[in-house]
C-alpha cells in the first residue's frame, strides 16, 4: 500500500476511534477529515461493522471496470514500438485510431507509453519567459514567411527546407518543400498563397538574403527580387530582429518537425515531389482545419488579384541595354528585337523577365518586345558614294576666280549691295 494512502487510513482510524469513544461529535469529525456529516455517518457505520478494514475503499487493489483489455494494450504498444517510438501522446492516440481502430483517451495512451518506457520526460530549462504578441485582428493583415532546414525525411534522403507562410490572425498555413530557401522557391510559395487566399497587407520575415540586401545598402534603397515582387503587389515587408519576434511561424516549425516528419515516415515518402503532393492533397487541408483559429474580426481583408499578372510579378528581373542594331546580349546569347522596336530606342534599358516556368520575356517599360534569337550580329554594309562620270562645264566666272581675276566681280557685288541699300 502506498504511503499516502496508509497515512489517510491512520488519520481516519484515529478520528473514528475518538468518535466511537464519544470524545468528539460527528460535526467535529467532519471538520477533522474535511468531509460532510453524511459521509462521516457512512464511514462510522462501516468502521463499527468491519473495523479499520471498513475504511479502505472497496475498489482498492482491484482492476478498474474501465480498464482496457490487456490484448489491446499489448497490440497498441507493439505498433508504437515499431512505427512510433518517439510519438507524443496526442499524436499516438490519433494514429492508433487511424491505423488500428483503437479508440482510447490520450491519458490512457500516455499511461501505456510510461509503463513500457516509450515516453521520454522533457527537461525544462530556466529560460526567460516572453509575453506573446497579440494576433492581428483580421485575416489577411499580416503573413509570416520563413524556412526550416531539417532532416524531414529521417535519412531517406538528404536534408531540405520546408518553406512556410502563416497568417498571423488565424494560423492558416501554405507550405512547400525545397532544397534551400531560395528566391525562386519563395516566389512559388507566395504565388500559391496569393492564389489561395489573396494579397496580404504585410509580410514579416527575417534578415535573410532572399528578403533583404544586407551588403552595400547603407541607404536601404536596394531591394531583393522577392521584395520587389511583393512591393509590386503593395505588400509592406517588415524584418524581424529576433526569432521570438516571429514566434508564430517558429512554433509552427516545431509542430511540423514533430507531426509532419512522422506522417511522412508512416507513408514512406522519400522525395520532395512526393512530399509536396502529400502537403497539397492531405496534410495542409487537415492542418488548417485542426489548428487554425477564428480571427478576432470576421472580415477577410485580403486584396483581390485581378489587377495583377502574377506570371509577370513573380519573376526575376534583369536589366540590359539595347544596342544601335537592335541587339540585346544576355547570358552569352544575342536577341534581335523584331516587334515594337519603336518603343525601345538605341541605348535604352530593356527589362528581361525570367519567369518561374523557365521562359523569358523582354520589356521596354510596360511594352513587351518581340525578340528572335540570332547567332551573330547583322553586318552593316558600307555605302560608297556613286562615281560621277558626267563632265561639268566650268563657267567663265569660275575660271576668272581661279586665275585670281575676281576684282570685277567683287566691285559688281558692292554696287549691287549699295543699290539695294538705297532702295
Amino acid at each position: 500500500m502506498r504511503k499516502d494512502i496508509m497515512a489517510k487510513l491512520i488519520e481516519r482510524g484515529a478520528v473514528m476511534k475518538r468518535l466511537s469513544d464519544k470524545e468528539i461529535s460527528q460535526e467535529v469529525a467532519a471538520l477533522h477529515l474535511d468531509r460532510s456529516v453524511r459521509q462521516i455517518r457512512r464511514m462510522y457505520k462501516k468502521y463499527r461493522e468491519f473495523g479499520s478494514n471498513g475504511l479502505i475503499h472497496g475498489n482498492y487493489g482491484r482492476p478498474s471496470r474501465q480498464k482496457k483489455p490487456q490484448e489491446m494494450e499489448l497490440k497498441a504498444v507493439e505498433w508504437l514500438k515499431e512505427h512510433g517510438p518517439d510519438f507524443g501522446s496526442t499524436f499516438a492516440q490519433e494514429k492508433l485510431i487511424e491505423y488500428l481502430g483503437i479508440g482510447v483517451s490520450v491519458s490512457t495512451v500516455k499511461n501505456w507509453q510510461k509503463t513500457h518506457g516509450l515516453l521520454k520526460r522533457k527537461h525544462r530549462t530556466n529560460k526567460p519567459v516572453f509575453n506573446r504578441r497579440e494576433r492581428k485582428l483580421h485575416f489577411g493583415h499580416m503573413v509570416q514567411i520563413d524556412g526550416s532546414p531539417h532532416d524531414w525525411f529521417q535519412g531517406r534522403r538528404s536534408h531540405c527546407t520546408l518553406l512556410t507562410a502563416i497568417d498571423d490572425a488565424t494560423g492558416k498555413i501554405v507550405a512547400r518543400f525545397a532544397e534551400e530557401e531560395t528566391t525562386i522557391d519563395l516566389m512559388r510559395l507566395m504565388w500559391r498563397y496569393v492564389e489561395q487566399f489573396g494579397i496580404p497587407h504585410m509580410a514579416y520575415t527575417d534578415h535573410g538574403g532572399p528578403y533583404k540586401v544586407n551588403i552595400n545598402n547603407a541607404e536601404k534603397d536596394k531591394m531583393t527580387q522577392l521584395h520587389r515582387a511583393l512591393d509590386e503587389l503593395k505588400v509592406k515587408m517588415i524584418h524581424a530582429n529576433s526569432p521570438q519576434a516571429k514566434g508564430r511561424v517558429e512554433r509552427n516549425h516545431g509542430t511540423n518537425q514533430d507531426r509532419l516528419v512522422k506522417e511522412m515516415g508512416l507513408r514512406k515518402i522519400s522525395t520532395i515531389d512526393e512530399a509536396n503532393r502529400y502537403l497539397e492533397e492531405e496534410y495542409l487541408p487537415w492542418f488548417n482545419k485542426r489548428f487554425a483559429v477564428a480571427p478576432a474580426r470576421c472580415e477577410d481583408i485580403h486584396r483581390p488579384i485581378r489587377k495583377f499578372n502574377l506570371h509577370n510579378v513573380f519573376s526575376i528581373h534583369e536589366k540590359r541595354i539595347m544596342q544601335n542594331d537592335g541587339i540585346i546580349q544576355f547570358e552569352k546569347q544575342l536577341y534581335q528585337v523584331t516587334k515594337n522596336r519603336s518603343y525601345a530606342q538605341p541605348k535604352s534599358i530593356v527589362t528581361i523577365r525570367l519567369h518561374l516556368d523557365g521562359s523569358k520575356t523582354f520589356w521596354s517599360g510596360p511594352i513587351e518586345l518581340g525578340i528572335e534569337l540570332v547567332s551573330k550580329r547583322p553586318q552593316v554594309t558600307s555605302k560608297t558614294p556613286p562615281v560621277d562620270t558626267k563632265q561639268r562645264r566650268v563657267s567663265k566666272a569660275s575660271r576668272h576666280w581661279n586665275d585670281g581675276k575676281y576684282l570685277p566681280y567683287r566691285l559688281r557685288s558692292e554696287v549691287v549691295d549699295k543699290t539695294w541699300k538705297r532702295e
